[in-house]
Formats: C-alpha cells, structure tokens, sequence
C-alpha cells in the first residue's frame, strides 16, 4: 500500500471519531434539555425502563445462556437504582441509595466484563449486552441529574438547597469536604492556620 493511503486512511478514521463525538454529545445535550423540560415523564420513562430491563434479565436467565449469580447481581444493581425514584428528581451523592448504585454499577460492570471474557460472544452482542443491560439505567440517571435544578420548589426553601442535585457540583463539594475533613485529621494545627 501506498504512504499517502496510510496517511488519509488515519486522518478520515480520526475526523470520523471527531465528528461521531460530537454527535454523541450533542445527543446527550438534546436528552439532558428533554429530562429537564419533562421530569415528571423522565421519572416515568426511567420506572418503566427498569422494569423492562429486569424482565429482559428473567427472560435472558430462561434462555439459559447465563448464570444466576451473575443475573440476581445485575438485578440487584439496577434495583438499587430504583430505590432513587423516590426522590427523583433530586438525588444527593452522597445518600446511601446513590452510593449502593454506584458501587453496584460498578461490580456488575467488572463481573459481567469477566463473564464475556470466559464465555465467546460475538463483539455486537457484547456490547449491546452492556449497553442495555448494564450501561443504560445508571448512564439515564446521569443524564438526568440536572433535573431538579429547574424544579420549583414544593416545601421549605432550606430543603430544595439541600437536595442541590447537579452532579458536578455535588462532587466537587463532595470531595471538598473530605479533603478539608482528611487533613483536619492528619494536622489539626493546619486548619487553624488557614
């Protein structure tokens, strides 16, 4: 082959992913705009979706092709998620509920990675395994958790402050904490100093 078919080969597969990531975030722009313009219905779409995923998992279970274990963990995980529908819009990061679905995600992710490693699938029906099963309710209530930064208020103003769901800042204050709180431990002679 040719170098200059080498060369234009790499600069389209490059402008290709370029373009195909600014598809996708423009995507995830326009969802983010629709769950923040209908949240009632986001919550609706967000129950319905975890239902049908735990009835695609029972299905997959009869199928056969896959182990209890693996099935009741990732059912779990996705139930862990439900349990934030009862504030929903408003989700605190560092509630016990967020927290369980997060390190559920998380373990489901790796033990179902490890399955599709020892057990061949095809590398579309791997990841469109992932995508559904294991990917789609934690990455729909990310998209969401800009929701309740548009929802009026229905109690007590000090209560919609606290329940201040937007992911980013939520984390950085998060981690603020912990930090200022961490070396209040290790030094405590530091923070009177400052």
């Amino acid at each position: 082959m040719g170098m200059v078919f080498v060369v234009f080969g790499y600069i389209a597969s490059y402008t290709l992913i370029f373009a195909l990531s600014l598809c996708i975030a423009a995507g995830l722009f326009w969802v983010a705009e629709l769950a923040e313009e209908f949240s009632v219905l986001t919550g609706k779409i967000l129950k319905w979706s975890i239902v049908g995923i735990e009835v695609v998992h029972v299905l997959l279970y009869v199928d056969g092709l896959f182990p209890l274990p693996y099935m009741l963990l990732s059912m779990a995980a996705n139930g862990a998620f439900a349990l934030l529908l009862h504030d929903f819009p408003f989700i605190e990061l560092t509630s016990i509920k967020f927290i369980l679905g997060v390190v559920g995600v998380l373990i489901n992710h790796f033990c179902w990675v490890h399955f599709f490693y020892q057990v061949h699938f095809t590398i579309l029906q791997t990841i469109s395994f992932l995508v559904i099963i294991v990917w789609f309710i934690p990455f729909s209530f990310f998209v969401s958790t800009s929701v309740a930064d548009n929802v009026l208020p229905s109690g007590p103003s000090e209560v919609a402050a606290k329940k201040q769901s937007n992911i980013f800042i939520g984390l950085v204050n998060t981690v603020t904490d912990l930090w200022a709180k961490a070396t209040d431990d290790l030094a405590p002679g530091l923070a009177k100093q400052r």
